[in-house]
C-alpha cells in the first residue's frame, strides 16, 4: 500500500502534466489551421535531426522564427521546417522571394549609405 504522501505526490504530478498538455501549443495545432505568435509555448520543436525543448517563441519573421529553448536561444528558416510546422507559423514561400527580392533592391543604396557614414567618420578622426 502507497503512503498518502507518495499518492499526493503522483496525484500532483499527473495534474501538472495534464495542465502543461493542455495550455502548450503542438504540432497538432498548426495541422488544425491556427497559427504561432509571439510568447506561444512549446514542448518540443524538431527541424530536421534538432530537438528544441521547452522552447519560447521571440520573433517570427518572412525567413526565420527566433525562439528560447532549454538549451540557450536559436533562430532556424521557415523553410527548412516540416510542413505542419511550416504551417503553424505562416511560412509562405512567395512572401520569402520577395522577401528577398527587395533586400536585393536596398542593396547598393544600403551600401552606399554605409560607405558614406564611414568616410564621414574617418574625416571627423583625421581633423
Amino acid at each position: 500500500m502507497q503512503s498518502p504522501l507518495t499518492c499526493r505526490s503522483f496525484l500532483c504530478a499527473w495534474i501538472i502534466a495534464l495542465i502543461w498538455l493542455l495550455v502548450t501549443p503542438s504540432a497538432s495545432l498548426a495541422e488544425e489551421g491556427q497559427r504561432f505568435k509571439k510568447g506561444d509555448r512549446l514542448a518540443v520543436l524538431e527541424v530536421g535531426e534538432k530537438k528544441y525543448e521547452d522552447v519560447v517563441i521571440k520573433s517570427i519573421s518572412a525567413r526565420p522564427v527566433t525562439f528560447l529553448h532549454r538549451g540557450g536561444m536559436a533562430s532556424v528558416k521557415l523553410g527548412d521546417m516540416p510542413p505542419q510546422w511550416q504551417l503553424g507559423f505562416g511560412y509562405d514561400p512567395e512572401v520569402e522571394r520577395a522577401s528577398d527580392l527587395a533586400q536585393e533592391k536596398s542593396r547598393p543604396a544600403r551600401e552606399a549609405r554605409l560607405a558614406k557614414q564611414a568616410s564621414k567618420r574617418r574625416a571627423v578622426q583625421n581633423t
